[in-house]
């Protein structure tokens, strides 16, 4: 498994994710209204934080079981969607029985199509985290970055057709959503099985291993993606305003594309490090650690720099209440690198306790300030919140990682001139063959 390369097309990814994404985010921005826009990411918001919630740590297990036990990954394929499949349809139960009070409480009393066409998406994307985890676990990532890419060009593709082309609304954008994310997840699921196939039969002993070490994979995950969330769900309960709502979705939808550089190298680290001695995983960790907070804090200081001229020119002077949240929830961001990567290291170890004890730490700091600060300060207040229990999430890993690891905190945080020996190499080796061009 070639970690740099792996690392280096999931940058190019990001590379392109980014400003799909961005001009995604502007096609809905400008062509909804302010209130459907807070709806729109109510509704998509409440999709995904189901999907999370109900994946039982499937993802993570389906990697640990191919990379470190060693199961052959049609048997691990086989598993992983009959699990899906039972669980989207309880999911779709749960979520009908709640459909009256979601809609009330987080959608602003929208249509139930809104709510049904949201809950849709569901079992495709559980399905396409299932397939995404395996391909990386076989070390098909390049599989793993062209569904992404499909998924984000599809989106806004099919965003401009319904609501540039069509003059479409608010359901017109959620069918595109749903639409998108089928044709895109069946094409990739497709794609992962040829490699892998898929084993007849139940394996009862890979099954209860599997949620064994995914249950705990969940509790994990799970807790990361309700401090990422929360605020959402709070603001839409405490302020029930839409416009609200979608001036702070605008910031967090910004903020959060920082976090792509750190996500795509701590997606290929856990694979590389879950084949690794403890030693070799900790100071792989740091190295990765150092370098990944490097670049984020450059593209933090040009975004700061900026933000104030951007996100009203390319949104709209409506959303410029969103510059606010976006600079407070940017230190948060930044610091949210250092539990993305140094996380990896415990869970590729099989410790996964600690970072499940650190995010229910931060998630519950997150809840209360979220309770002091919403109703006294609105989305100002989310944001403080958000970029207060990203800190304490930053300090409470970088303590357990010292520890555990015995590691200093220089080893972390601060670059060595080995760490550029990588781009050295690369540049070299590109010379060399420009001039050979010649």
């Amino acid at each position: 498994m070639n970690f740099f390369r792996n690392v280096a097309g999931l940058l190019l990814t990001s590379a392109v994710l980014v400003p799909v994404g961005f001009l995604s985010s502007i096609v809905l921005a400008r062509f909804l209204s302010v209130e459907d826009r807070g709806v729109y990411a109510a509704a998509v918001a409440f999709a995904q934080m189901v999907a999370i919630l109900s994946e039982l740590g499937w993802p993570g297990a389906s990697i640990y079981r191919i990379r470190t036990v060693g199961s052959r990954p049609a048997r691990v394929a086989a598993v992983g969607t009959l699990a899906i499949l039972i669980i989207s349809a309880l999911v779709l139960l749960a979520c009908g029985a709640l459909e009256v009070f979601v809609i009330e409480r987080f959608l602003a009393g929208a249509s139930p199509t809104v709510f049904h066409l949201a809950i849709a998406t569901i079992p495709f994307q559980l399905l396409i985290h299932v397939y995404g985890a395996i391909a990386r676990g076989i070390d098909r990532f390049r599989l793993w970055n062209w569904s992404r890419i499909g998924l984000a060009l599809g989106t806004l593709a099919a965003m401009t057709w319904v609501l540039v082309v069509r003059d479409g609304a608010l359901i017109e954008a959620l069918w595109a959503f749903l639409a998108v994310h089928c044709v895109v997840t069946l094409l990739f699921v497709a794609a992962v099985l040829r490699h892998t196939g898929l084993a007849l039969g139940v394996d009862v002993s890979e099954i209860l291993d599997g949620l064994r070490f995914g249950i705990q994979n969940h509790m994990q995950s799970l807790a990361g993606r309700v401090h990422e969330r929360i605020d959402i769900f709070m603001i839409a309960y405490f302020l029930g305003d839409p416009s609200q709502l979608a001036f702070y979705a605008i910031a967090v939808s910004v903020v959060q594309r920082l976090n792509l550089l750190p996500a795509s190298v701590a997606t290929a680290a856990y694979p590389q490090m879950a084949g690794l001695r403890a030693e070799d995983a900790a100071h792989f960790a740091c190295r990765t650690s150092r370098q990944s907070l490097v670049w984020v804090v450059l593209v933090a200081c040009a975004l700061a720099a900026f933000a104030q001229v951007l996100l009203p020119l390319f949104y709209g002077e409506d959303y410029r209440a969103s510059v606010a949240p976006f600079l407070i929830l940017l230190p948060g961001m930044v610091l949210l690198t250092i539990y993305t990567v140094l996380g990896q290291y415990f869970t590729a170890m099989d410790r996964q306790g600690v970072n499940i004890a650190i995010q229910a730490v931060s998630v519950v700091v997150n809840v209360l300030l979220n309770l002091w600060l919403i109703p006294r300060y609105g989305i100002l207040g989310a944001a403080a919140a958000s970029a207060a229990s990203y800190a304490l999430e930053a300090t409470l890993i970088t303590v357990a990682f010292a520890v555990s690891a015995r590691r200093r905190p220089g080893e972390i945080f601060l670059l060595r001139l080995e760490d550029l020996d990588p781009y050295r190499r690369r540049a070299r080796g590109l010379w060399r063959r420009l001039r050979s061009a010649r």
